[in-house]
This record gives structure tokens, C-alpha cells and sequence, in this order.
């Protein structure tokens, strides 16, 4: 995604352009010479809406200095995760022009836990107005403090799905309940065989949908105290939804709508949140069943 920058000095940009080309590879000398980032080049890191579901993230270069920059390689790489975050680029690279700014997305790869406070890099490559070529390696910024959430909720997701995991791939139930539709999304447990419980303690609304109390109405969160067990037989339970809203561009503007939110308590007593996204099918039944319940065409 390309960015156009306001052309205006500000001393936190000079400050931090300042930084970044201090970490930068030392130019060399010679006829091939390697060359530090520019001054005023600066890059942070950051998630959108769409990134967070598809675990993807964003490495945002900004080029405030007064020649055009060409960016042929980046990763984004931290003990958070089990291997880098690689950009593919296009053959010749990006140009990022003088004064504005791109946003290069790439997929993050599995978490991984061990780390305590893992610590973030960016690397890029890049080739400057006049042909020179260098590379840089520098603090990964995480505009806004997202990657130490997103290591909490992964790594405590993956000690309950130590357990048993929990997927929504069938399709909605309807039933009536207080004059009004319900839906009803089904749950799938699938015990891992763990001597081991957890338990669901609630689940949360969505920004599309409500969660039915049975006469009519919509709750933001819907107690269960639903203990699951590592070594049960598979099982199922459903999630009971209302529409949240109804304006007519609710399922086109859609991006967290059908991803779940369940609080829960791990097998070691700790509390904490974790997210279940409705697969492609399921997604879809949902998507009517709004549609239905709000009169959409």
C-alpha cells in the first residue's frame, strides 16, 4: 500500500531518521560500495483489521528524505515466531518516491513460545537514486504495541489447544426463540487426549452479532462454564447468535464479524481470551442467517 507524506520537518522524524541510520550497514568504499539507509528513511511495524485474522503484518517504510528510494528485499524476523516474515517483491523492487511511503504485508509464521520478551527486527534491502545498493537491519517499532498481545493470546491458544481444539466448520442451525430468529453455530471439540481440562467461561459478541438470550434480545457475553476434558470422546456445543446490527453494508464491510471470542481458564488456572474463526463454509451460513434475520435481501 503506497503512502503520500506531507512534506512537513518535524524533529521527531529527523530524530528517528537520525536513529535508523545509525543501526544501517557503514558505507564502504570502492567501486561497488555498499551504502547505510538514507537519512530520513524510517520503518515500523504495525497490523490492520484484515492483517490480525490472517496473521498477517505490515512493514511500513517511510522515505521523508529527497530522493526516491527502491525497496528488492525485506523480512520482518523475531524469537516470537518460528521463522522470518519474507516480502516478496516484484521483479526490480519497489520504488518508494521522496516524500511518501509503502506498506510491504507479509505472513507471519507459526508462534513460538519459549521466549520471554522476544525482540523484533526489520531487514531490508535497497538501491538508492543514484544506483548504489545496501542494506539495513534495525529495531523492528510496533506502532501500536500489538506484537506483545498477539504472543499472549497465540501462546495461551496453543496450551488450550494442547487439550482439545475447537473449530466452527458446519453450517448454522435457525430455530425461533421470542418471536425472533436464532442462530445456532455449531462448535466442534476435538479432545486430544491430554489428561487435561480446561474450561469455556463465557464467550464474547462480535461487531456483527449479538449472542441470543433466548427471548428475543442480545447479550455481549454469554456465560457457559463449559469444562472440556483432553481425554473426553469428541463432542459439540453451539453458540446462540442474533444480528448485532442491520444496516444494509454490515456483511460487505465485514472483516472480525465471524471470529469468536471465548474466555477461557487454561489447565494451569490462568485466565486469558481466545479467538475461533468460522471456516469459508460456515462463514457463508452465517452471512445468510444475518441477512434472513435482519429482512436483507
Amino acid at each position: 500500500m503506497r503512502r503520500i507524506l506531507h512534506r512537513v520537518p518535524l524533529l521527531a522524524v529527523a530524530l528517528s531518521a537520525t536513529l535508523l541510520a545509525s543501526c544501517a550497514s557503514a558505507p564502504d568504499t570502492g567501486e561497488n560500495a555498499s551504502v547505510g539507509l538514507p537519512a530520513g528513511v524510517t520503518v515500523d511495524v504495525y497490523q490492520t483489521r484484515t492483517d490480525l485474522p490472517a496473521r498477517k503484518l505490515e512493514i511500513a517504510i517511510t522515505n521523508a528524505s529527497d530522493e526516491d528510494l527502491t525497496v528488492t528485499g525485506a523480512e520482518f524476523a523475531s524469537p516470537q515466531f518460528v521463522a522470518p516474515a519474507v516480502w516478496t517483491p516484484r521483479p526490480g523492487g519497489t520504488v518508494i518516491r521522496a516524500g511518501a511511503g509503502v506498506d510491504l504485508p507479509v505472513q507471519l509464521a507459526e508462534p513460538a513460545c519459549d521466549e520471554p520478551a522476544p525482540a523484533g527486527l526489520v531487514r531490508i534491502r535497497f538501491t538508492t537514486a543514484d544506483g548504489r545498493t545496501g542494506s539495513a537491519e534495525l529495531p523492528a517499532v510496533d506502532r501500536y504495541d500489538r506484537l506483545p498481545g498477539m504472543r499472549t493470546e497465540e501462546c495461551f491458544a496453543i496450551a488450550v489447544g494442547d487439550v482439545a481444539s475447537l473449530t466452527i466448520d458446519e453450517p448454522v442451525r435457525v430455530e425461533s426463540a421470542g418471536g425472533a430468529l436464532v442462530g445456532l453455530v455449531p462448535v466442534t471439540v476435538s479432545p486430544t487426549g491430554a489428561k487435561a481440562t480446561f474450561t469455556i467461561d463465557a464467550i464474547e459478541d462480535t461487531v456483527l452479532l449479538g449472542l441470543s438470550d433466548g427471548r428475543g434480545g442480545a447479550l455481549e457475553s454469554l456465560p457457559l462454564a463449559l469444562e472440556i476434558s483432553g481425554s473426553a470422546p469428541p463432542s459439540s456445543f453451539e453458540i446462540p447468535i442474533v444480528p448485532g446490527r442491520c444496516d444494509p453494508h454490515a456483511i460487505a464491510e465485514d472483516k472480525q464479524g465471524t471470529i469468536f471470542i471465548l474466555q477461557v481458564t487454561a489447565p494451569d488456572g490462568t485466565t486469558g481470551r481466545m479467538r475461533i474463526a468460522a471456516a469459508p463454509s460456515a462463514r457463508a451460513s452465517i452471512y445468510e442467517f444475518f441477512a434472513a434475520a435482519c429482512g436483507l435481501p
